[in-house]
């Protein structure tokens, strides 16, 4: 087990103790204790992550923090991540201190092991010893479990001595049962070791980590989380781009046809829906959606997790912002935004058809057959290039504006708001450029 110092702000410091307890190398509890003592602030926010490992361990750095938080009267706060198993439990059941279970924890109890105590060969009497030891440590750690929840020394034995298999609680039922004091947001720090087989595991923990397969856990790689934004981006806003898209034709379309009508050229009403919405107005129309949409989504999420700490634990665990968070939402916008530009710019023409037909009477076939020759095929690939530029350029400002987000309500609410403001704004520049470069390209 290590303890990591994440964050020391004001008057709060926010400490990781992570791993498996007792490994080589690892941080004994006197160096936990000497940590603590070094840290000025006086509230001091504990998070832990662990599968579980040598209980006397475990019971050492439990009475290290409760006898700090007794000397120095300091406000100490467990914050309980998405696993918190076997000697792991005992070290934040101090009566002193406040726990804060992630909704999306397990709290797993079961009886000690040998190896959890000590590694013993040697005859008969060695082994008699190391149960008594095995019993003594058990017994401590049961008054620890009843010193935090108030429950019976009957109830903690039933799970730690006598029941043969894991208790695996979840966040409401450690709640319930009094280990944790109140249930917090979810967590995204894994133990270093989950187990390969989940079928004892709670449905409703699987369910709260999106866990499918019981047999296996597997991490979100960054391919799959950019899987999940191009499905969050793109297919959940083809429904809003789609309506707007059409009602846009419906009206360009008609405003045009009075227009038109005045001069006897109604056949060209196919001529400039064409133009404005491929070239033009389906790009647009379709990122500054996005920007409304998605952006602002991205802007909040990342500040979400600059609220709950979540971005200090990931740097503390050597993980990427840049891979893990950026990246994802940077490749899956510029892949999304041409697909969704050709989607809405469909649309318009749609409806532009439709009310074509119906001010001008163009038959549907007529506009069909005529919109290749009014537009040639170079403004495709014009407005699905700067649609590809305006993905990626909300997704960089999404994430930017996201990133400067401080700990705090009011940030997160003034802040996204600016990432829409910026990426619409940029989105208008970006495509004023492209008017302006390519002036003379694409003209039929």
């Amino acid at each position: 087990m290590k303890l990591e110092i994440l964050a020391l702000v004001d008057n709060k410091a926010t400490v990781l103790i992570k791993g498996e307890i007792g490994q080589n190398g690892d941080n004994n509890a006197l160096f936990i204790a000497d940590q603590l003592k070094a840290i000025s602030q006086n509230e001091i926010h504990i998070h832990i992550a662990s599968e579980g490992g040598s209980l006397a361990e475990a019971l050492s750095i439990r009475a290290e923090i409760k006898k700090f938080i007794i000397e120095t009267g300091k406000k100490v706060i467990f914050h309980l991540e998405k696993m918190v198993a076997s000697a792991a439990t005992v070290v934040p059941m101090i009566k002193e201190s406040r726990v804060i279970g992630a909704s999306n924890m397990l709290f797993m109890l079961h009886p000690a092991y040998a190896a959890e105590v000590v590694v013993g060969h040697g005859t008969a009497a060695d082994h008699v010893k190391t149960a008594e030891i095995i019993k003594e440590y058990t017994q401590l750690w049961a008054a620890a479990l009843m010193e935090k929840s108030g429950l019976s020394e009957t109830q903690v034995n039933e799970w730690i001595l006598h029941k043969q298999t894991d208790t695996n609680l979840t966040a409401l039922d450690a709640l319930n049962f009094g280990f944790i004091d109140e249930i917090g947001a979810a967590s995204l720090i894994n133990a270093s070791l989950l187990p390969k087989d989940l079928s004892g595991i709670p449905d409703d923990w699987l369910k709260a980590n999106q866990i499918i397969d019981k047999k296996e856990y597997n991490v979100m790689t960054p391919e799959e989380q950019a899987s999940i934004t191009i499905y969050d981006a793109c297919v959940r806003a083809l429904g809003i781009t789609a309506l707007v898209g059409f009602l846009i034709g419906i009206v360009l379309s008609y405003l045009s046809a009075l227009q038109l009508k005045t001069f006897g050229a109604e056949i060209y009403i196919i001529d400039i829906l064409g133009l404005s919405i491929i070239r033009e107005l389906g790009p647009l129309l379709a990122a500054i959606l996005v920007a409304g949409r998605s952006g602002s989504s991205m802007t909040a999420q990342i500040g979400i997790m600059r609220v709950t700490e979540e971005l200090d634990a990931l740097s503390a665990m050597g993980i990427s912002h840049s891979l893990r968070l950026i990246l994802p939402k940077v490749t899956a916008l510029t892949i999304v935004l041409p697909l969704l530009s050709a989607w809405t710019s469909a649309s318009a023409l749609i409806g532009g058809m439709f009310s074509a037909q119906t001010t001008l009477d163009i038959s549907y076939q007529q506009f069909l057959v005529r919109l290749p020759d009014a537009v040639p095929l170079l403004n495709v690939f014009i407005g699905l290039g700067k649609s590809a530029v305006f993905g990626l350029m909300i997704a960089l400002i999404a994430c930017h504006f996201g990133f400067r987000i401080k700990p705090n309500t009011e940030s997160l609410g003034s802040e996204t708001t600016n990432s829409v403001v910026a990426s619409i704004t940029v989105v208008i520049m970006i495509d004023a450029m492209f008017a302006i470069l390519f002036m003379g390209v694409g003209m039929p």
